[in-house]
C-alpha cells in the first residue's frame, strides 16, 4: 500500500485546473493500492482558497476532497521532531510544519506538494520516512506502477 500525502495546494491544483496534480488524483483512484491522505489543515488551507479566489471551482474541490482521507493535525511533539531531522541548512515556514508533520505522523510515503518555494530544498530527500516530491513525478511512478501490473 503507497500511502501519499498531499499539500493543500495539490487539491487546489486538481480542483481547478488540468494538468500533473489532477492526474496523480484520477490515478491513484483507479489504484487499490494507493491510499491519498491528507490532515485538516491542510484541507481548510485548500478549502479558503478555493472559496476565496477561485469559487467557481468549490463544487469541484468538494468532489476531489471525497477521495482523499482526512487524518488528524499532528501533534506540536511531532513538528518538533520534524524541525530536528530536516536536514542541514533547510527550514520550513511555521506554516508547512502541518504538512510535513502529518505526512510523517500517519506514515506517509510520499509527499507530494507544489510548494517549490519552501519545499523545493527537499524534493527527492526523505525525512522520517517520508519522501517529498513533486506531482509530476508521483503521477510518474503510479504511471510506472500501473504499466508493471498490467
Amino acid at each position: 500500500m503507497t500511502r501519499v500525502f498531499l499539500d493543500a495546494n495539490i487539491l487546489i491544483a486538481a480542483s481547478v485546473q488540468d494538468g500533473p496534480a489532477r492526474e496523480l488524483m484520477a490515478l491513484a483512484e483507479q489504484h487499490s493500492n494507493v491510499t491519498l491522505l491528507t490532515n485538516e489543515y491542510g484541507l481548510d488551507e485548500a478549502e479558503r482558497f478555493v472559496q476565496r479566489f477561485r469559487s467557481e471551482a468549490h463544487a469541484d474541490f468538494l468532489e476531489r476532497r471525497e477521495q482523499v482521507r482526512a487524518c488528524a493535525d499532528p501533534t506540536d511533539q511531532t513538528k518538533m521532531l520534524v524541525i530536528a531531522y530536516l536536514p542541514r541548512g533547510v527550514r520550513l515556514p511555521r506554516k508547512d510544519l502541518p504538512i510535513m508533520a502529518g505526512a510523517v505522523s500517519i506514515g506517509a510515503d510520499w509527499l507530494v506538494t507544489r510548494d517549490r518555494e519552501d519545499f523545493g530544498p527537499l524534493y527527492g530527500k526523505t525525512v522520517l520516512g517520508v519522501e517529498v516530491v513533486r506531482s509530476g513525478t508521483a503521477r510518474a511512478r503510479l504511471e510506472q506502477s500501473a504499466k508493471r501490473n498490467s
